[in-house]
């Protein structure tokens, strides 16, 4: 019985098919969470609203500055102002689903070329099980369901640059390499570390590898090396000389614990660091061959993460494009050890299985977090708006603390909604005034907590009949029981 088993899944048809249909369900599973209620959300997508939203370009100097220098951070979202009334959210989302599909189609290609490597005959079963690892993460979906993270498109370009380099390592095809590198610049100016990812891997190659490099080989490395002092240059000339602060973590961890934080968020990310280390260990003690291709991508995997590591930044999304680098090496080592060690192929294959299982709840929990809010937000937005233009007033209560920035971001989507430009739609107070029946009372929490909310004022607020109604994390909205009822579905927190 066993045996016939073994012998249907070894099946080249059997293969086929079940792979397939694993990518196409992730690919139209995830297509639908990122088009499902999309909407804006309070927060940096303010960025749109003012350019690609208001159909204007988002220029080149928006993101330098302040210490920071990722002027092509969202350069790619411009495509939509060629486009006739593609300012909606829906069109943004629309266009980051598009490329999420190109993600994984060239994802697809490049593991299943890295399982070919050893003459695998379960190629597509990695390919199928490597798309789940790679999308079956918190760090993957927050790229993908927001449209303002840089690291969407990176991960595409990544994944464009890898391909080529591909072709041009194997095949010495001058037009692979001019066009990977053309890649390499334009990513680079994506997200400030991406430079270190194109220094590692030509160190790589010219540390362990020069004596085998052809001369396209060095010119190309020594352009990825000439590439990272280009930016660098710009990098301090237009934004740190200019700069009287330093974008840095407000919250740092202590190391081992942000350790712990970064690896038990996405474990696929410790297994990343231990193949660097292990493939440097072999290298070095001549144990092993430098794989050209698959060795340097593992380091600059490894070397991306190190860089936000060493910054103290934990947040999830910073290391995806690290996963996307990282998986095509480790698909290669699979096939490898699938060939030729069954033990560990086993143990890795184990683990690799168990990841996106143990990723399964805070994956739920993230996704259904971020469509949640995109179903509160801008209906809320509407009723604010619809509230002050019936005559209605919006107060804005702050006990103590910096709550500036979510104020001017909730007055500018007020003025986004109605179409108004710099008009004070928010009322700031110190203390509860007597409410009127379509007034809104507006509550700044801190820390993210409606525990912070004080008592007494919600003792006030309920003697005028008003009661809370969640809106967005950073701050209540209290409204009439009997009043102005649009736009927002009642729920009593408090």
């Amino acid at each position: 019985m066993n045996m016939k088993i073994v012998d249907f899944l070894s099946n080249r048809r059997t293969e086929e098919r079940i792979s397939y249909f694993v990518i196409a369900c992730v690919i139209a599973v995830i297509s639908f969470l990122i088009l499902y209620k999309a909407d804006w959300i309070l927060g940096d997508n303010y960025e749109f609203l003012i350019s690609t939203a208001a159909g204007k370009p988002e220029p080149l100097s928006f993101h330098i500055g302040l210490s920071r220098f990722y002027p092509l951070g969202h350069y790619d979202y411009n495509i939509l102002t060629l486009i006739p009334n593609a300012t909606s959210a829906l069109a943004h989302y629309i266009y980051v689903a598009v490329t999420f599909t190109v993600l994984i189609c060239l994802f697809c290609s490049l593991v299943n070329k890295a399982g070919r490597e050893y003459g695998s005959n379960t190629n597509l079963y990695l390919t199928a099980l490597f798309t789940v690892l790679l999308t079956a993460s918190v760090s993957f979906l927050t790229c993908f369901l927001n449209v303002i993270y840089p690291e969407r498109i990176l991960m595409v370009l990544f994944a464009v640059f890898m391909l080529l380099y591909y072709r041009g390592v194997k095949k010495q095809n001058a037009v692979c390499y001019t066009l990977a590198f053309l890649t390499a610049c334009y990513a680079s100016y994506v997200k400030e570390p991406v430079f270190g990812v194109f220094i590692v891997i030509a160190a790589s190659n010219f540390i362990f590898a020069y004596k085998k490099l052809s001369r396209k080989d060095i010119v190309f490395n020594s352009a990825l090396l000439l590439n990272g002092a280009v930016f660098l240059t710009l990098y301090y000339i237009l934004s740190l000389s200019t700069s009287v602060s330093v974008y840095r973590c407000d919250d740092p961890l202590p190391f081992f614990r942000l350790l712990f934080t970064v690896f038990s968020g996405e474990p696929v990310l410790a297994i990343i660091f231990a193949a660097a280390a292990i493939r440097i260990f072999k290298i070095i003690t001549d144990r092993d061959k430098y794989a050209r291709f698959y060795d340097e991508l593992i380091f600059a995997a490894a070397a991306y993460s190190t860089a936000y590591i060493i910054l103290n930044y934990n947040s999830s999304y910073y290391f995806a494009p690290s996963i996307i680098i990282g998986l095509v090496p480790l698909a290669y080592w699979s096939a490898y050890l699938i060939r030729n060690d069954k033990k560990a192929a086993v143990l890795l294959m184990s683990a690799l299985c168990i990841i996106p299982l143990a990723n399964i709840k805070p994956v739920f929990n993230s996704a259904t977090a971020i469509t949640s809010e995109r179903s509160k937000v801008m209906p809320g937005i509407k009723m604010m708006a619809e509230i002050h233009n019936a005559g209605g007033k919006i107060y804005w209560y702050q006990p103590a603390g910096d709550g500036q920035d979510i104020f001017n971001l909730t007055n500018f989507y007020i003025n986004f909604v109605n179409g108004t430009k710099n008009r004070l739609y928010l009322t700031k107070i110190d203390d509860v005034p007597n409410l009127r029946e379509n007034d809104l009372f507006l509550y700044k929490i801190f820390g993210n907590s409606r525990y912070t909310v004080n008592t007494d004022i919600i003792r006030r607020l309920k003697a005028q009949n008003f009661r809370a109604f969640q809106f967005q994390t950073a701050f209540l909205i209290f409204k009439n029981d009997n009043g102005y009822d649009k736009g927002i579905n009642r729920r009593n927190t408090l």
